[in-house]
């Protein structure tokens, strides 16, 4: 079943950075209803906001450099390491933790919230149930650099080199959904992400995080 559509709402409006990090930006992840948004670091550092409110909210700091997050409306995925987190957005504390063997390099939130997912350098795939921060099953898909969820949310799939699209059976209950190319940033350097509403964007400038008006 399709997840229902969700409502949302500009950011409210903010003057000067929303945040501000001790150590560079790595990774920017937004929720799907444009209120949680989340910023990790080069020191492991992890920065909460509300933008419904336009206010930081939480900060906490994980064991290892944040190499990419997801944001679903309430829930947090964040890899540092070799493990990925699962972090309340709106309490932030960590609620579950999975060991995924290797330096993690993706994440991605399926559509409905229900499922995060990681991707390891050695070609790990994890999935983890939001609500339980438990294990779904993991599989294997050497070579791939990126992942998504299809848009139903029930198809997982890994990106190989030039953008291929390749389902892993274990862990794809739906071969017939079509799949969404994933679009999280992650990196050093100024970057912006839009908002889900269309009307602001993101931007990161070094330690700094805005939320401006397109």
């Amino acid at each position: 079943m399709p997840p229902r559509a969700l409502r949302v709402a500009p950011p409210a409006p903010i003057r000067g950075p929303i945040t501000r990090h001790a150590d560079p930006v790595t990774a920017v992840a937004i929720g799907p209803d444009g209120r949680l948004l989340a910023t990790g670091d080069g020191g492991g550092g992890v920065h909460l906001a509300d933008l419904e409110f336009g206010r930081e909210t939480f900060t906490l700091r994980l064991d290892a450099r944040i190499a990419a997050l997801a944001c679903t409306s309430g829930t947090v995925g964040a890899l540092a390491g070799e493990t990925l987190h699962l972090v309340h957005g709106f309490g932030g504390r960590v609620v579950g933790a999975v060991a995924l063997g290797a330096p993690g390099v993706a994440v991605a939130a399926s559509a409905d919230g229900a499922w995060i997912g990681a991707l390891a350098l050695d070609g790990t795939v994890v999935v983890v149930r939001t609500a339980t921060g438990r294990e779904k099953g993991r599989a294997r898909a050497p070579g791939a650099t990126g992942l998504a969820f299809a848009d139903g949310g029930g198809l997982w799939l890994a990106w190989a080199e030039g953008g291929e699209g390749r389902a892993l059976p274990a862990l794809t209950p739906d071969p017939q959904v079509s799949p969404t190319e994933p679009s999280p940033w992650a990196g050093d350097g100024a970057a912006a992400l839009p908002h889900p509403s269309g009307e602001a964007e993101v931007r990161v400038d070094g330690l700094d995080v805005y939320v401006v008006a397109r």
